[in-house]
């Protein structure tokens, strides 16, 4: 549909955009990239399972990224 073209065009986006920056410039963003490849992973493989303790690992970092863009 529609709506998952412009879906997967978003995450292509932001893969590109997170390929671009380093640690140096940005230290957590292999907690984003992690994170983001979890996401993707729920949104687009099918029976794909993620476990409670991961699913926390995963929202620590998440967490861990918006308290360093001081989003939260």
């Amino acid at each position: 549909t529609l709506c998952e073209v412009h879906e997967m065009s978003e995450v292509e986006n932001l893969a590109e955009r997170m390929a671009g920056i380093s640690p140096q410039e940005f230290p957590e963003i292999e907690d984003l990239r992690e994170a983001h490849r979890v996401r993707n992973s729920i949104a687009h493989v099918p029976g794909f399972k993620l476990y409670k303790i991961e699913a926390e690992r995963i929202l620590g970092k998440y967490e861990k990224v918006l308290k360093a863009l001081e989003v939260i």
